[in-house]
């Protein structure tokens, strides 16, 4: 059963102005960059499945988008779902290898998949890429290092606190 997004956002309560707006537009019209940031706003109140719903939706309709294939991307890897992360991740990477999040969350797989050739790889286009984050630092150190164990910690903490 489709889930129906007009019924959720009467449920969302604290809305801003802004996301209020925002809601409106994606309701009248739901383009590309309303879905993203409608997603962003049920991820922020903690409906992770509804938003991972919404992006799949949007990279149905608009598979050129990236940023909505990085950010559901970012969502699956949220839930646990590796290979499915990997999977949009790589597609939105063959268009764009300068995205910086998807490298971030590039670098991430490959430590949880043991793939240290493609960890070496992404290190090498993050190291061309600003800003580096405290996560990309700290895990480029441990590689340097050949450290894979504690730069794969790094991951788990992070999959811990999310």
């Amino acid at each position: 059963m489709p889930l129906n997004f007009k019924t959720l956002w009467t449920q969302l309560s604290g809305l801003t102005s802004q996301e209020k707006e925002l809601i409106a537009q994606f309701e009248k019209d739901p383009k590309a960059t309303t879905c993203v940031a409608s997603s962003d706003i049920l991820r922020k109140r903690g409906y992770l499945d509804e938003a991972i719903v919404l992006l799949e939706d949007t990279v149905k309709r608009f598979p050129g988008y990236m940023a909505a294939r990085v950010a559901l991307g970012k969502d699956y890897f949220t839930r646990g779902l590796f290979a499915e992360s990997l999977e949009q991740i790589e597609t939105a990477l063959s268009q764009t290898i300068e995205n910086l999040m998807a490298q971030r969350l590039r670098l991430k797989l490959a430590l949880l998949s043991k793939d240290f050739a493609k960890c070496r790889q992404t290190i090498d286009v993050l190291r061309n890429l600003t800003p580096m984050d405290d996560f990309t630092r700290a895990a480029i150190e441990y590689i340097d290092l050949e450290d894979f164990a504690s730069a794969r910690n790094m991951v788990f903490a992070e999959l811990r606190r999310l």
